[in-house]
């Protein structure tokens, strides 16, 4: 039995942050257990620690050496991923964008959300593929359709390229009368909103204080409470910066304005809110297959 873990979720934060220009959160550590049979068992465990040691130490290029090892004798999508996001990154050696995405698509045509969301990225900003932004969407919508909440905010900046909204990374205006994603980007901020997912909360939140009634004042409050208590789960640092700074300042604007007992009110329906349940869904082979481009 081996356990490893999935050192390289940061780059998935920093792609959602920067290139992507959204909010893909750090994915939580992962472990992976394998059973292949004694002898080969072992072989892997001890790849699996050096490969673990050579990271602690810093030492990148025998973590990829060690990677490319796993990833040539293991079908496991996780090592696929982690050899493909070090040559796409340029980690212990020369990046190699275009083998990078190869190994990243076999992961991600295996199940690893991680890398679904990852190929999006890599279509997007036409890196070791060529930019394609239906391409990106396919993928984010085979991970979304598991429910797996970077995904969906992945999927929702997307559209709104594609439809013609504009904004900021959190926050998106000016909707358009028509086009060929309309429908879809509605739905997945109705899924967004379902599965409870801080971005939506925040950014509804931040509409509803924009009215200035009393009522969207509390309930925008509210929205930006549990917002903030929940980022941790699929925003980085520098994003629940932005949450927690923009809570902070809506309290002290509202409290300052002598409406104290909103922001009680709003504190006490948010401390009411509990997650729902969240259960991702097995990984459909057929839907991976139709992303071809």
């Amino acid at each position: 039995m081996t356990k490893h873990r999935f050192y390289l979720t940061a780059i998935v934060a920093t792609f959602i942050a920067v290139a992507f220009a959204i909010t893909v959160p750090l994915a939580p550590a992962q472990t992976y257990s394998r059973d292949t049979g004694d002898s080969e068992s072992q072989a892997l465990d001890a790849l699996y620690a050096a490969r673990d040691a050579a990271y602690d130490s810093g030492n990148s290029v025998r973590e990829r050496e060690i990677a490319m090892a796993l990833a040539d004798r293991s079908d496991a999508p996780y090592d696929l991923a982690y050899y493909g996001l070090l040559l796409t990154e340029g980690i212990g050696g020369p990046a190699d964008k275009i083998r990078g995405a190869h190994f990243i698509e076999q992961a991600a045509r295996l199940g690893s959300l991680d890398a679904q969301v990852w190929m999006a990225r890599l279509y997007v900003d036409g890196d070791g593929v060529p930019q394609n932004y239906d391409a990106a969407i396919c993928w984010l919508r085979v991970a979304s359709d598991r429910n797996f909440m970077p995904a969906l905010s992945a999927l929702r900046w997307v559209l709104s390229r594609k439809t013609g909204y504009y904004g900021t990374a959190l926050l998106w205006v000016s909707p358009p009368k028509t086009g060929e994603y309309v429908e879809e980007r509605a739905a997945v901020s109705r899924k967004m909103e379902k599965l409870g997912h801080p971005i939506w909360f925040f950014a509804n939140g931040m509409t509803k204080l924009a009215t200035e009634t009393e009522e969207d004042d509390v309930d925008g409050l509210m929205f930006l409470i549990i917002a903030d208590k929940y980022a941790e789960d699929v925003m980085p640092d520098e994003t629940r910066s932005l949450v927690s700074n923009q809570l902070a300042y809506s309290i002290e604007r509202m409290e300052s304005q002598g409406r104290g007992q909103l922001v009680a009110k709003a504190k006490q329906q948010a401390a009411a809110w509990s997650p729902p349940k969240r259960t991702l869904l097995p990984h459909s082979q057929p839907k991976a297959a139709a992303c071809v481009y």
